[in-house]
């Protein structure tokens, strides 16, 4: 019987973006009730392009496929929009940009038959439960996950917190404080998923050819 594993598939932002990152997680959740907030120690800074569970046996060519995609690939940018919140939820969003959709859907379809049409077991629940779409439930079908395609947007969490009117407190401090620097994006990796859209570990990372001099995590 196949196991099937629960993995998220990331960009790696660049080291001035992860600092700039973190260091705000960390004065956003100062004196507040957080579910996580980001430190690259129990949660990593990152932007998910896709996740799926996947059978055991295809993990090797997963690795294959992002090691061969990261080498072709040329400098992705990211161009910072706005900051996000809801449902505790708080974090920054960067433009749906071509480089960016170009490389979540060049991922996406060839990660996409690796599944071998599971399903994560929630979604048959939620489903049932009317938490998503009619568009949505098109795309769990198809790809196994539903930010895809027009629902993807790339985003970098920071924290979430215990109480809903918290992350809307925090987006106002940080819409007054926050810079965000010239931005691109490092690396792509496999990673484990924890609970809230967390990646709790790194297991191999692929640094983008442009960027070989600098370091990535998990590699």
């Amino acid at each position: 019987m196949d196991i099937f594993l629960p993995l998220r598939i990331i960009f790696i932002p660049d080291n001035n973006l992860i600092k700039t990152a973190l260091k705000t997680a960390k004065k956003i959740s100062i004196g507040k009730k957080t579910i996580f907030s980001i430190d690259n120690k129990n949660y990593y800074a990152h932007l998910t392009i896709y996740m799926a569970e996947f059978p055991n046996h295809n993990t090797a060519k997963i690795l294959r496929i992002l090691s061969n995609t990261a080498k072709l690939l040329t400098r992705v940018n990211l161009s910072f929009e706005k900051i996000y919140f809801g449902d505790g939820y708080i974090g920054l969003g960067f433009k749906r940009t071509k480089e960016i959709i170009k490389t979540h859907k060049k991922i996406l379809e060839a990660l996409n038959p690796l599944r071998e049409g599971h399903l994560r077991e929630k979604y048959y629940q939620e489903i049932k439960e009317k938490k998503f779409t009619f568009n949505e439930i098109k795309y769990i079908q198809k790809y196994g996950y539903h930010n895809v395609l027009n629902n993807y947007h790339p985003h970098l969490t920071l924290a979430r917190f215990s109480t809903a009117h918290e992350d809307q407190t925090a987006s106002t401090q940080l819409d007054r404080e926050l810079n965000i620097p010239e931005a691109y994006i490092s690396g792509i990796a496999v990673a484990e998923t924890g609970p809230n859209g967390t990646v709790t570990k790194v297991i191999k990372a692929f640094p983008l050819v442009h960027n070989s001099h600098a370091p990535v995590h998990g590699s």
